[in-house]
């Protein structure tokens, strides 16, 4: 299988770089790619969800992500104990924004 690549990048290099690849597991063409792109993060549709935005002009989303490219423990392994941290990250950050967002225009925001 062939993996096709988009590649998001925004803001400062301490920011995660995402790109997209249609295998969960790291083959070596992913692995080529990160390196070469300084990529940190992979995702099979974050950075076109994220290019989408954009071209739409959608001020924010949020988008978590289980496959952080460095990870050293089995795919499995790591994507659940990712997906639990992710979940709970979730969890808190959503419930923040509607807090803040909650009754006001979207001028004010």
């Amino acid at each position: 299988m062939t993996s096709n690549y988009t590649f998001m990048r925004r803001g400062t290099k301490t920011e995660p770089y995402l790109y997209v690849g249609d295998s969960l597991e790291m083959c070596p063409r992913d692995e080529s790619f990160s390196i070469a792109n300084d990529a940190t993060v992979k995702d099979m549709e974050g950075a076109d969800v994220s290019y989408v935005a954009d071209l739409l002009k959608v001020p924010g989303f949020y988008k978590a992500v289980t496959d952080i490219i460095d990870g050293d423990k089995p795919t499995t392994e790591e994507f659940l104990e990712n997906l639990a941290a992710v979940a709970a990250a979730l969890e808190h950050v959503v419930a923040q924004v509607i807090d803040y967002i909650n009754e006001k225009c979207i001028t004010e925001l």
